[in-house]
C-alpha cells in the first residue's frame, strides 16, 4: 500500500479520535471524513484506534494483559479433578 494512503488512513483515525472524545457518534465521524462506517471500523481495527501513546510501552502493557486474561480462560477451561473421573473415582 502507498504511504501516502496509510498516512491519509491515520490522519482520518487521529481526527476520529478527537471527533470521538468531543462527544461525535461513529457515524457523524465517517460522514465528516467521508468514508463508510464499515471502512472506518475496518482500519480501526487494522491500525489501531489509539494514538495517545506512540512509544511502545503501551501496547507492551495491553499484551501482558491480554496474555494473562488468555492464561485466565485456560484455567477456567480445564476441568476440575472430581469432573476428569468418572464419578467413583477412576479415569
Amino acid at each position: 500500500m502507498d504511504r501516502r494512503w496509510i498516512d491519509f488512513i491515520l490522519d482520518a483515525l487521529r481526527e476520529g479520535e478527537t471527533l470521538r472524545k468531543e462527544g461525535m457518534t461513529v457515524a457523524e465521524i465517517c460522514r465528516r471524513i467521508g468514508v463508510a462506517e464499515l471502512t472506518y471500523r475496518r482500519w480501526l481495527r487494522e491500525y489501531g484506534g489509539s494514538f495517545e501513546a506512540p512509544d511502545s510501552s503501551a501496547r507492551e502493557e495491553t499484551g501482558e494483559e491480554e496474555r494473562a486474561r488468555n492464561d485466565d480462560r485456560a484455567d477456567a477451561a480445564e476441568p476440575a479433578p472430581e469432573e476428569a473421573t468418572n464419578g467413583r473415582g477412576e479415569e
